[in-house]
């Protein structure tokens, strides 16, 4: 959008989810109810369009941008199926963490079919560490934040500060 006249281009319509890279110099679109999860990534330089299809179940039917990483190359999809989210499963809800690497399209499983009725990546520190919260307000789960480190792939509960 041009802030100085309103005039506009659309470049999406639809029901789906989308995301800024922090540098700016990307944005994705994940389809909602749609199964494969496909995220396209879009160049906005050069106008190029890559996709790259998630490596989960096609009972996985929506999901999100999480975070990204500071320098905008890589970024966070968390994916979901569940009751809670599609008509078509009948087993409770699960979450799965996928890195996708910007630069070679790469996929990296994070976590896999987590059971929890709620999974957010709050932060992607600059040492490489994801912070994730499970459980909510909303939900009879109780609230935990763990962290994932990228670099050494594992997944702990912090220890509460004294």
């Amino acid at each position: 959008m041009d802030i100085r006249n309103g005039s506009y281009k659309l470049l999406r319509e639809g029901l789906f989810d989308f995301s800024f890279s922090p540098t700016e110099k990307r944005v994705t679109f994940i389809e909602e109810l749609d199964s494969p999860l496909i995220v396209e990534i879009h160049d906005m330089e050069t106008g190029k369009i890559n996709k790259v299809k998630l490596n989960v179940d096609n009972t996985y039917n929506q999901a999100k941008v999480d975070a990204w990483s500071s320098d905008g190359l890589k970024f966070i999809v968390k994916a979901v199926s569940g009751i809670n989210y599609s008509t078509k499963v009948s087993h409770n809800d699960i979450f799965s963490l996928i890195m996708i690497d910007v630069s070679n399209l790469s996929q990296k499983l994070i976590l896999k079919d987590l059971p929890t009725p709620y999974l957010e990546v709050t932060e992607w520190t600059e040492d490489d560490v994801l912070i994730l919260k499970t459980g909510s307000e909303l939900t009879t789960e109780q609230i935990t934040h763990r962290q994932y480190n990228l670099k050494t792939d594992t997944l702990t509960t912090p220890t509460p500060d004294p």
